[in-house]
């Protein structure tokens, strides 16, 4: 169902990975978040195949109820995990959704839920890691 919906966007060069939907998805069952979560991974499987990468996500195409929060943090640090650089992952755009990412975060996940007003500021934060991987690597 979500998988005809959602878009994934890959840059290569910079291995980011822009996540949003052509219409916004609404998730208010545990059923239905496991059934997103596994669209996501599905699209981001054939571009982490060559290693980890950033992801950037379109909050205003995902209403995520907070209710939620608990089991929206324990997919989204599986996914963080297996898929992503340390830190790779930044979210913008006003939704509810900010709720849940919040109140996950604060039961589940230490650090910085990585929340941005806009696409640029979000895309500013990772191409910011990004540069210090490789200042990291070049040293």
């Amino acid at each position: 169902m979500y998988s005809d919906i959602i878009i994934g966007e890959f840059d290569n060069d910079k291995r980011i990975f822009h996540l949003t939907a052509t219409e916004v998805i609404r998730v208010e069952l545990k059923e239905q978040l496991e059934e997103l979560c596994s669209a996501v991974f599905a699209k981001l499987g054939k571009y982490i195949e060559t290693g980890r990468c950033y992801m950037i996500v379109d909050l205003t195409k995902f209403i995520i109820e907070p209710k939620l929060s608990n089991c929206y943090a324990e997919k989204i640090q599986t996914i963080a995990q297996n898929c992503l650089f340390p830190n790779g992952l930044a979210r913008y755009g006003y939704q509810i959704t900010r709720m849940t990412v919040r109140l996950g975060h604060e039961s589940k996940i230490d650090g910085d839920p990585n929340l941005f007003h806009t696409k640029k500021e979000a895309f500013n934060f990772i191409e910011n890691l990004i540069k210090q991987h490789s200042s990291t690597i070049s040293q």
